[in-house]
Parts: structure tokens; sequence; C-alpha cells
């Protein structure tokens, strides 16, 4: 929870202290508390540029590298985020599929061949991020929203979303198994004095999984609960995959850190700030 400033954190420390997750140890040592395992907050560079590459947060971040993958002329720009947090990632607008849409997907992953700080193992997880969504997402499967997501169906994998301004966390253990998901919870159109949400997924320990969504209210410049769901299906079992399949942020890439065009490449069609992966 790096991100969260100071005057905030008293105002969600009570439901998002116990996020976290724990490792395996025979991926990395066992740790008592939570550990921002990689972060990216989209400081740099300045407003108005775009984006190729960018510095990884969080206490294994010299195991990461992130880079921006485009497709079709996309490029992911550098804008003002949440008021307060600096700038953020923004993203192709949405166009249709059958106009050649451009895309832009940042690459999170490992650059040893030593440690995969990217596995949760069994333990609790936590993935988050802030988010402001375009209005205009279309209604093609090709524009699925994804916020951030490591590993492609029908494999193992762990995603948040916001398809049809509708949020959802998702978590598959077993290649071809069940695929846990939260209930959506509805995020509204930009005309709503909200433009900025938090998104946050944990897979506890025990293999529940559940979604908790903030709102930046603008009035108030304060992060406040929206909302809060939980899946009834088990999110249990480890997440350990191949080393080099990386986390997508703002779409879906595949094991090489391509983008991935089959079946589909859920661009994310707006804003991205304060990604954050915990273990512990």
């Amino acid at each position: 929870m790096m991100f969260l400033h100071r005057r905030l954190w008293t105002a969600v420390a009570a439901v998002v202290a116990t996020t976290g997750l724990a490792v395996a140890a025979s991926v990395l040592p066992a740790q008592a508390t939570p550990v921002n395992r990689g972060s990216l907050n989209f400081n740099s560079p300045p407003a108005g540029q775009t984006i190729t590459s960018l510095l990884v947060g969080g206490a294994y971040s010299k195991y990461l590298t992130a880079r921006v993958v485009t497709l079709n002329g996309g490029r992911a720009v550098s804008e003002p985020g949440p008021p307060g947090y600096g700038n953020s990632i923004d993203f192709p607008a949405y166009m249709p599929a059958n106009q050649s849409p451009p895309f832009a997907i940042v690459s999170l992953r490992n650059n040893t061949s030593t440690v995969d700080p990217l596995n949760p193992g069994s333990g609790n997880f936590t993935w988050q991020a802030d988010f402001s969504l375009d209005d205009n997402v279309g209604t093609e499967i090709i524009d699925g929203d994804n916020i951030v997501q490591r590993g492609l169906s029908p494999h193992k994998q762990w995603k948040l979303s916001v398809d049809e301004h509708r949020a959802q966390c998702f978590v598959r253990t077993v290649a071809n198994g069940t695929l846990a998901e939260t209930p959506a919870i509805h995020i509204p159109n930009q005309t709503s004095n909200i433009k900025w949400y938090r998104g946050i997924c944990n897979r506890s320990i025990s293999g529940v999984l559940t979604l908790r969504v903030y709102a930046y209210w603008n009035s108030y410049h304060a992060w406040r609960l929206y909302t809060h769901t939980q899946a009834t299906a088990s999110a249990a079992g480890s997440l350990a995959m191949t080393r080099t399949i990386p986390v997508a942020i703002g779409g879906k890439l595949n094991d090489a850190g391509g983008i991935q065009l089959s079946p589909s490449t859920d661009q994310f069609n707006g804003r991205i700030d304060n990604v954050v992966l915990t273990v512990g």
C-alpha cells in the first residue's frame, strides 16, 4: 500500500491492512509481513509524452523489467492521475475491431532465471490498481478492458478487469479448471462526479476471492469504500506459472511478452495508475 497518502491511510487501513499474500518458500523466502513484490506508478515521463519503458518499484524491482508493447500505431501517453498521485498511463481510445484498432499494453516480467517475484504460490495474494475508464468502451469481446492480468485462459491466471464498466476479479489455479470470479461491481460513466477508482483483488490463504472498489470523491479528495463483493467459488491452489509469463497491464500478452490477438486483446480504454502486487 505504498501509494496511499498518509492522510488517507486511517480511512482505509481497517479494510486493506490484511490484504497481501504469502509465497511458497521454494519460490522466495517466506515473509511474515506483506511485501510489495512489484509496482508501477507511471510518474515519468512528464505529462503528454509517449511512454515506452518504465521504472519498477517494490522490494524485488531488480528482478523485474517493464516496457510498453504496441501494435497498429498504438501508444501509451503519460497523463495526470488521481489528484495528488502524479501521472498515470493513458491507453488508446476505443476503436471497433474491424478498423484495425491501435493497441498499447504494459509488460512486467522477470529479467533473471533465478527467482520469480511474480509467483504468489498458494498463499495470500493482493493485486490492485487505480483506474479511470473511458465512457466509450464498445461492446465487442476484443474490448474486454483488462486492468492487470497474468496468464491466459484456459491456463492458470489471475486478473482484474472492468469489461463493460463491470469490475471483477478472476483466478484459475488449475489449467482447464474452474475459473473463480467475484460478482461484478458496476462502474458509472464519467458523467458522475467520480473519475477515479481503486480496485483491490485478494485471494486469501484459504482460497476466498474478494474484490474491493474504492472511489476517489472529488469534493473530499479522499478514497472511500465504494462497494465490496466476495466470490462464492474457491480460488485455492498454487498460482505458480512459467517464469517467462509476463504480467500484462492494460490488455493481454502472450507468454513471450507480445500482444495476444486470439481470441481477444482486451485493450483497456482509459487511464491506470499505482499498480501494486503484494505477497505476505
